[in-house]
């Protein structure tokens, strides 16, 4: 790998893209983040750290910006929002340099896979209820998938 100015940091334009982004670029890093239409303006107006703001109509158009993302010596941050929007296939066969290793994708898609691997791992994990009747303490609700379950 070269130096750090010679890379620059991507990520979708969702939750976690402004402290993703930010950190790249107090790091040193061109800053690059992917945003829908509707998204546009919001990332364009941090322009003191994110460099450019790479408009696609629909997150299905992702795999056109490869060759794009490759030529700038894109290395993707993935976060929660990958797997929601460009499908799983797409990430596994995404040639661009990508942070982490795309294995892990497969837990991401699962909340049971996920619940087990930190069960495994020893961390402590809420109680499930099964049945809404046997709940007998304050609890919290999470409807599955990104953006609560969408």
């Amino acid at each position: 790998m070269g130096i750090i100015k010679d890379y620059t940091i991507v990520t979708l334009g969702s939750h976690s893209a402004l402290q993703i982004l930010k950190g790249a670029k107090d790091e040193g890093f061109k800053t690059a983040v992917v945003a829908t239409p509707d998204r546009f303006t919001l990332y364009n107006s941090y322009s003191n750290f994110i460099d450019e703001v790479l408009e696609i109509d629909s997150w299905k158009n992702f795999p056109s910006l490869e060759k794009q993302l490759i030529k700038k010596n894109a290395i993707i941050i993935p976060h929660g929002s990958f797997v929601a929007y460009l499908g799983l296939d797409q990430n596994k066969n995404m040639n661009a340099l990508y942070f982490g290793n795309k294995k892990v994708l497969d837990w991401e898609e699962n909340r049971k896979m996920q619940r087990t691997w930190m069960e495994e791992s020893g961390i402590k994990v809420p109680h499930r209820f099964k049945r809404g009747d046997k709940i007998d303490r304050p609890v919290i609700v999470k409807s599955y998938g990104a953006a609560g379950g969408k």
